[in-house]
């Protein structure tokens, strides 16, 4: 499944046979055997991996089990708030919109997206489109149907971007209905769905979806070796854990140090597909007596989607948004499609939403580049 896309699958842009793959119908084809079951314990010392489906032993292991949605040491939240990490996760908050987009009401839905970054910007904006799709409204009066907020503990949204731009996305959101609260979190969701924010409003009826960050599963955080902030396994230059030169980590979990900084990179596709790459080679190379690579890896940026026609991101050290960028983005999913049909469908789901009415005036609104 390719993540970055499951915001597409809430707003209806995409379908979910778009963004997923059959992973044993390519390992057949690559002739590699594929086991589904699930992860119980890694030992890299020993080179043992204990799953659901009994205990392998692996003459060289690659780790690249990503990570899972982080509830900040409050697990009881995962049962009545909604995450963002699968299939199952999008198409349920797409029905639960659709179905209470459709029910008439003097009171507005209430929705609650726990986390102020990307993600949390685009599921509420997934959101929002629903509800314009459905009532024909925007703005001021959308929200007299769907109060649709976005909760960020901190002072402000997307921490790493200049200040003009975080202008641009909050005017953005109230345009589209959406409410922004920062300095503010949810602390406890009740049985009969209310909930209770750190400010102390409680909020009945509220459908909570938490999108505040991510870490690895237990499977890695009880391995008894050194990690980096957040958990993730602290990794060598070719990738190795160290001390055990057969065992290596890629993607989300792997804690990747880069030459002359201090700090792990960030998670992405583009260092997660990159990374596995190397792994892959570096094991072929130990197979075959030759030394193994560092890891060097390529920074060229990142590009988010933000709502239909306009995105935002870093490309190159230079922040961009608007229009570019969200045209950017798309091409690049494109090219990272699993096949021709898959590519296809991609590129006319973005297609659609780029010209959607009222995208070109959202884009027309803002500069490629922010001041200097």
């Amino acid at each position: 499944m390719f993540l970055p896309l499951l915001p597409d699958v809430i707003s209806g842009t995409l379908s979910a046979s778009d963004i997923c793959y059959d992973i044993g119908a390519r390992c057949k084809r690559v002739r590699a055997e594929f086991t589904q079951a699930q992860i119980q314990r890694i030992d890299p010392q020993s080179l043992r991996v204990e799953t659901s489906c009994g205990e392998r032993r692996p003459d060289y292991m690659i780790v690249a089990l990503g990570c899972e949605t982080n509830y900040f040491g409050h697990p009881e939240l995962s049962q009545r708030a909604r995450g963002l990490k699968t299939i199952e996760d999008a198409q349920f908050i797409a029905s639960d919109c659709i179905q209470r987009a459709s029910n008439s009401s003097e009171e507005p839905a209430n929705y609650l997206i726990v986390g102020g970054g990307y993600t949390g910007f685009e599921t509420a904006a997934a959101i929002s489109r629903i509800y314009r799709n459905k009532t024909g409204l925007g703005g001021e009066r959308l929200r007299k149907v769907a109060s649709i907020r976005i909760m960020e503990i901190m002072s402000h949204v997307f921490p790493h971007s200049s200040p003009r731009v975080r202008k641009w996305a909050a005017e953005l959101a109230r345009e589209n209905g959406l409410e922004i609260k920062t300095k503010t979190t949810v602390r406890e969701v009740h049985d009969d769905g209310a909930a209770l924010l750190s400010t102390g409003e409680l909020v009945r009826g509220a459908r909570v979806i938490w999108t505040a960050g991510v870490a690895p599963g237990p499977e890695l955080w009880q391995m008894p070796v050194k990690k980096t902030k957040g958990d993730r396994i602290l990794t060598n230059e070719f990738l190795q854990l160290p001390g055990h030169e057969r065992v290596y980590f890629a993607g989300d979990s792997a804690g990747v140090i880069p030459a002359g900084s201090d700090r792990p990179l960030n998670m992405s596709v583009q260092a997660a597909v990159s990374e596995g790459r190397r792994a892959a080679l570096n094991v072929l190379c130990a197979l075959q007596g030759r030394r193994v690579g560092a890891y060097r890896p390529r920074q060229l940026g990142y590009v988010v989607p933000l709502m239909e026609g306009v995105a935002l991101g870093n490309v190159l050290g230079l922040e961009v948004y608007g229009r570019i960028p969200f045209l950017l983005h798309y091409a690049i999913s494109v090219l990272m499609a699993w096949d021709w049909r898959q590519q296809r469908a991609i590129a006319s789901g973005f297609f659609r939403a780029a010209t959607k009415k009222g995208a070109a005036k959202k884009a027309a609104f803002t500069d490629l580049f922010p001041d200097q």
